[in-house]
């Protein structure tokens, strides 16, 4: 079996809005001002201007800053996924073991990975099973089968996108597809919750919802939330609205936006939430490529 890393262009801009990690005030999901805060790569991130004046329904008292928690809610969809410590960066080829920490979902003192990389990891040949009982998904899962059985090129990146600028996978001597997943510097991470989307390529969020808990697991965003999808974030109301309910079921929400002033350039952003209401966003500056990272 054959291990490789895929390593992408680092995002260009991370602003974290109401996580764990946030350098102002936490703002729970009812209230619509973002603040600024530490990124995962480190930097400070200049604040969000906030509104003069928000709605006294939708206001949020202020609250001492909180450390990055010592503990991590680590979940995936669909669940079940290893979550394993790599070996410092450089030494896996030395001959440093990985140590696995249980599957999703779980949660882990950070210390349990001394290195920091955390990998988020599925078993590939599990998935058409476990998606293929779905109507909408049966074609993609017959699709994946067939690639796997014909096609001997690696190339693990054809199937997934993630938000991490690392990702590892394996596979096996013909070349298919053995295990994939995203890699999180813990050391830089510093929101208390990380989840990993598992949606191939291709597929739309909606019809993965038989595979996400239901409604409510995590607090429905309300106040400005709703127009601030649209309005800060430049989502279209299809995306605000899948985003909302993506964020109810399991706390997490990708997707792409396209910059109208730049030619095949564009956003790309993930929305992680808590289930105390807080909720961390990334924005990065990626190209645009159709059929390949142009998440709907």
């Amino acid at each position: 079996m054959h291990r490789s890393t895929i390593t992408l262009a680092a995002v260009a801009t991370i602003v974290m809005i109401c996580g764990a990690g946030c350098s102002t005030s936490k703002l729970p999901a009812e209230a619509g001002a973002p603040d600024g805060g530490q990124q995962p790569g480190g930097e400070t991130v200049s604040a969000h201007s906030v509104p003069d004046r928000l709605p006294e329904e939708n206001a949020a008292p202020p609250e001492r800053i909180r450390a990055t928690p010592d503990d991590i809610e680590v979940d995936s969809v669909p669940a079940g996924a290893a979550v394993v410590c790599l070996p410092p960066e450089g030494q896996q080829s030395g001959g440093a073991k990985e140590a696995e920490l249980g599957v999703t979902p779980l949660t882990t003192p950070r210390a349990a990975c001394g290195s920091g990389r955390l990998l988020v990891r599925i078993e590939v040949k599990d998935l058409p099973a476990r998606i293929e009982e779905q109507p909408a998904l049966r074609e993609w899962a017959a699709r994946f089968r067939s690639e796997q059985y014909f096609d001997s090129t690696p190339g693990s990146d054809r199937f997934f996108n993630f938000e991490t600028a690392v990702s590892e996978s394996a596979q096996s001597v013909g070349g298919g597809l053995v295990s994939i997943g995203p890699v999180y510097n813990l050391n830089e991470w510093t929101s208390g919750r990380i989840c990993v989307l598992f949606i191939p390529r291709g597929v739309t969020r909606e019809a993965f919802y038989p595979l996400m808990p239901p409604p409510g697991t995590f607090p429905r965003l309300r106040g400005d939330w709703p127009d601030l999808l649209q309005s800060r974030y430049r989502l279209s109301a299809e995306q605000a609205e899948t985003a909302l309910e993506c964020l109810t079921r399991c706390g997490k929400y990708e997707a792409t936006v396209a910059d109208p002033f730049r030619k095949d350039s564009g956003r790309m952003l993930s929305f992680t939430a808590t289930r105390d209401g807080l909720v961390s966003i990334s924005s990065g500056e990626i190209r645009l490529m159709p059929g390949w990272n142009d998440n709907p």
